[in-house]
């Protein structure tokens, strides 16, 4: 769909709009390169934009611009008008499942998988140490808790949980974080993981969506990744190092993520490059 960026963040890379338009308003800006299907409504870009079918217009590109339409903006390289740069990159929506499999697998113990109606009340107390049978008193280190409940997993107010090892939470339902809440690493960088299993479902039940804000503090030892094929709403809140992947990505007022990839068992991995040197020079 379209991306609408109506507030004033800073976007540290690039941004790619594969099926809509891009419009930006207020002092947003995007470090990196713009690249839209549409018309692009821009406010300051640090690298070139494009647009496949439609115009640019608005504010500045430091690099080069190139539309199949009509180029308005203030452009720092070459203008190339009435060009079309061809399809807008884009990839698949990853399809993550409520499956336990791939994380068993890659070394995962599995807890549970939790059922009724305290089914995420019992999983969120497993890992905040409440009742018998907690993560604190198991021993292990790496899980995955499986979630065969629509419910909402949420926190408690002003908790502080520790992610003893890696932690994924693999639910039918969503997860809402509401409350003020801490989540802390210790001693090496852990990966936590909330994913609401994917659905082909339409339109997207909101039972599967993510909202986190009000404060949900991951320390410097948690890497963090959401998943969701609905609506995830992020807001009001600390940093965070991750990812997050939804249907629909609503970003509201002070959130600040800073991106690291955390790889999902199961999912593939990272395909980087490779670097040498090309020639020496001697004096």
């Amino acid at each position: 769909g379209n991306l609408s960026i109506s507030n004033s963040p800073v976007i540290w890379g690039s941004v790619y709009v594969p099926n809509g338009t891009l419009s930006m308003s207020n002092s947003s800006q995007i470090k990196g390169n713009v690249w839209a299907n549409g018309s692009a409504s821009l406010t300051t870009i640090g690298g070139w934009a494009k647009s496949t079918t439609g115009n640019i217009s608005g504010g500045s590109v430091a690099g080069d611009a190139t539309a199949a339409g009509t180029i308005t903006s203030s452009v720092g390289g070459t203008k190339y008008p009435g060009t079309n740069p061809g399809p807008v990159p884009t990839q698949t929506f990853p399809q993550i499942a409520n499956s336990t499999t791939a994380w068993t697998n890659a070394g995962y113990t599995l807890v549970g998988p939790y059922t009724g109606s305290s089914a995420c009340t019992n999983a969120y107390n497993y890992i905040h140490n409440t009742g018998s049978g907690t993560w604190a008193t198991s021993g292990l280190t790496n899980i995955v808790i499986q979630i065969n409940a629509t419910c909402a997993f949420s926190n408690g107010n002003n908790d502080t949980n520790t992610i003893r090892g890696n932690l994924a939470v693999i639910s039918d339902g969503g997860f809402t974080f509401s409350q003020q809440s801490n989540w802390n690493g210790s001693g090496t960088v852990k990966n936590a993981y909330f994913i609401s299993g994917y659905t082909s479902t339409t339109p997207c039940p909101s039972s599967k969506n993510i909202s986190v804000g009000n404060n949900t503090n991951f320390n410097s030892f948690v890497n963090v990744f959401f998943y969701t094929p609905c609506t995830a709403t992020l807001s009001n809140q600390n940093n965070f190092t991750g990812q997050a992947l939804a249907g629909t990505a609503n970003i509201d007022n002070k959130f600040t993520m800073t991106y690291k990839a955390v790889l999902v068992p199961g999912q593939g991995t990272v395909t980087g490059f490779s670097q040498d040197i090309a020639y020496v020079r001697e004096i």
